[in-house]
């Protein structure tokens, strides 16, 4: 009996011990399993090293996440987007990264974490996630990252499923990420910084240039209100400009560049044509560099095509003008004075300027002069518009020096030729000046006078008729006349003269004389000399 008191006692005692005895253990396994796991916190010896050396990893990084197990069922992969150009265009002097930030939640309870759990360790020391950069970038920037910027909430991870939470970090210009860290219950999840999977580009403005020979062109970038700079690798921007042709003549684009890292998509440029005056509109697609994050300035480059021949020029010759430099009192020179005709078959207007022609000769290059001569004879091209199809007609007259030989006629614009002719280095013609008629005869008894033509300029070939009076007390005969340099006689009149007593000379002999103009360009009086007998 006091054995099965005994036993009975044991037993009653072992089932009150047994139960402890199991708490015991298990809390033992417990601690020791948390002693045996324990990540290191963010301040412990770790090795996980960075994976990004410089705030802008190198293009072509081949590691896009990083990942690692985590603490009593939490871990946690890390993908990142480089948006520093798009803080720098904002005018912060910071660089910027998008973390994307995927926690898996492997225990049998709910987790719950915000944005007040992820750090980045840089260089510089740790950041915190950057609440105004999100509430920034969730105006600006919701386009280009997966799930939306993360805000003040938490976000409940389920058991078995992963959230992906977007974090911006914004940090000082020298600094380089590290590692992305979680901090959840006491413990420590970390990861090294990857390199990007993508980057914004922002451009910073727009530089304009030009490359052509017209010299007259004016470019302006213009930004409509719905234009933003900035944008995700490899994607589309729209580069607004204006093209203002201030010359007289058009001129032609033949392409349109863009400078790197840009790639041009297309434009509706290349090939226009650009008329006088006149101001268009044009935009390029660019696309955004594709590898690297960067921010700076876009030169959009305009280069002009070869020179549009739109105006035709002919030319039947040129005279050549020595006496006229010689009366202006510019000994030495010659006016060579070219008869063109012009034909516009451009766009838009030509503003025709007299003073753009330029005459090539051995001598070197001449422009227009201003002040033309032989008027009566020439008449000179004015400024004037002319439309498509239209042709106008005159002449254009060059002071060059005695002997210069002419080779091309040229009509340059803003810096461009566009339109020329060879020319033939004989004149085709010579003008003469005539400022006086000199008549007198060989008989000093004989009294001459003589009318002098009220035009001044002849061309060779040209004729003038003079008329003479010669008178005297007694009879006389006209044998012949001879006429002095620059000219050829011709015919004369009448030779014998009459008898009249109405005059005071009793004879009086009423005549006329044809001279034709010599071929060379003669300054002076025509000398005629009667040769008389009495």
């Amino acid at each position: 009996m006091r054995l099965k008191c005994l036993s009975s006692t044991y037993a009653s005692a072992m089932n009150k011990i047994v139960p402890i005895l199991i708490v015991v253990v298990i809390l033992v396994a417990v601690a020791g399993f948390l002693v045996l796991y324990h990540p290191p916190s963010s301040s412990s010896s770790e090795t996980s090293s960075a994976t990004s050396s410089s705030p802008t990893p190198s293009t072509g990084s081949s590691s896009p996440s990083n990942s690692v197990s985590g603490s009593n069922g939490i871990s946690m992969t890390v993908k990142d987007e480089n948006i520093t150009p798009y803080f720098l265009y904002q005018g912060f002097e910071e660089q910027a990264y998008l973390v994307i930030v995927s926690v898996h939640n492997s225990r049998v309870n709910p987790i719950y974490v915000n944005g007040s759990s992820f750090f980045l360790d840089t260089s510089g020391g740790v950041e915190n996630v950057s609440y105004l950069a999100a509430i920034d970038l969730s105006n600006q920037l919701g386009q280009g990252v997966s799930s939306g910027i993360y805000d003040d909430y938490s976000t409940e991870v389920l058991p078995g499923q992963t959230a992906t939470i977007e974090l911006p970090f914004t940090m000082p210009i020298a600094s380089t990420p590290e590692k992305v860290e979680l901090v959840y219950g006491g413990s420590t999840i970390y990861t090294s910084f990857p390199s990007p999977v993508s980057y914004i580009s922002a451009i910073e403005t727009v530089n304009m240039k030009f490359s052509g020979q017209h010299t007259d062109v004016s470019l302006t970038s213009i930004s409509p209100l719905n234009y933003e700079g900035y944008n995700f690798s490899g994607q589309e921007v729209k580069v607004y400009f204006q093209v203002s042709n201030e010359g007289s003549s058009p001129f032609q684009i033949s392409s349109i560049q863009v400078s790197s890292p840009f790639t041009l998509l297309s434009d509706n440029a290349s090939g226009v044509v650009v008329p006088a005056g006149s101001e268009e509109y044009f935009v390029a697609n660019v696309k955004m560099p594709t590898d690297e994050a960067y921010y700076g300035p876009i030169t959009v480059s305009v280069l002009q095509g070869t020179s549009l021949h739109f105006l035709t020029m002919n030319t039947t010759g040129y005279s050549l003008d020595t006496a006229d430099a010689i009366d202006l009192g510019y000994n030495g020179f010659s006016y060579l004075i070219f008869n063109v005709s012009l034909t516009y078959s451009g766009p838009g207007e030509l503003s025709l300027n007299p003073h753009n022609f330029v005459l090539v000769t051995n001598q070197g290059d001449y422009s227009a002069s201003y002040g033309t001569p032989a008027s009566r004879i020439f008449v000179y091209l004015s400024y004037e518009d002319v439309v498509s199809g239209e042709s106008i007609h005159g002449s254009v007259a060059f002071r060059v020096p005695i002997g210069t030989k002419p080779l091309t006629l040229e009509y340059n614009s803003s810096g461009q030729t566009i339109a020329s002719v060879n020319v033939n280095p004989t004149p085709s013609s010579t003008v003469t000046y005539l400022n006086y008629v000199s008549a007198n005869a060989t008989s000093s008894y004989i009294d001459v006078s003589s009318n002098t033509p009220t035009v001044e300029h002849y061309l060779n070939g040209e004729e003038i008729n003079v008329s003479v009076q010669l008178e005297s007390y007694s009879p006389f005969t006209v044998n012949g006349v001879k006429v002095g340099p620059g000219f050829t006689l011709v015919s004369e009149g009448p030779t014998i003269p009459t008898n009249s007593s109405s005059s005071t000379y009793s004879y009086t002999l009423n005549t006329w004389v044809v001279v034709e103009v010599n071929n060379e360009s003669y300054y002076g009086y025509l000398y005629l000399t009667f040769e008389t007998s009495q």
